[in-house]
């Protein structure tokens, strides 16, 4: 039977810690090349949350948009989403309120959002 050489494995240990530093750099140029470009990957429950929040706005398109509202009533929006998650959240766990509740949530998150698009653009608070 033949033994391995020193030598053999020296270069094995060191293949590895190559690999594992490439592994790092590989991830590290991913995190710059995000921030160069401005983009950040988004987590798949983000992703799926802004589908429902999108399934909500769909809904309601026939309401018009919201680029013409000012934040006072924006926020008491906001402030009435909240309460009926809240009142959902109490309700008794089944599939169809679980599916409420994350229509509920959208509301609100939707609303969150209108406000902080019209601060971004400059329309909101005085």
């Amino acid at each position: 039977m033949k033994t391995k050489s020193p030598k053999v494995a020296e270069l094995r240990t060191h293949l590895a810690g190559c690999r594992a530093r490439v592994s790092d750099l590989e991830i590290e140029i991913k995190r710059l090349w995000r921030k160069i470009m401005g983009h950040t990957e988004c987590r798949r429950s983000v992703q799926w949350f802004a589908v429902e929040m999108e399934k909500k706005l769909q809904e309601n398109d026939h309401k018009g948009g919201w680029a013409d509202e000012d934040d006072s009533y924006l926020i008491g929006r906001l402030q009435d989403e909240v309460v009926e998650l809240k009142n959902s959240l109490r309700m008794f766990p089944t599939k169809d309120q679980a599916e409420r509740t994350v229509k509920e949530a959208a509301d609100v998150a939707n609303f969150a959002m209108m406000i902080a698009e019209q601060y971004t653009a400059g329309i909101g608070g005085e």
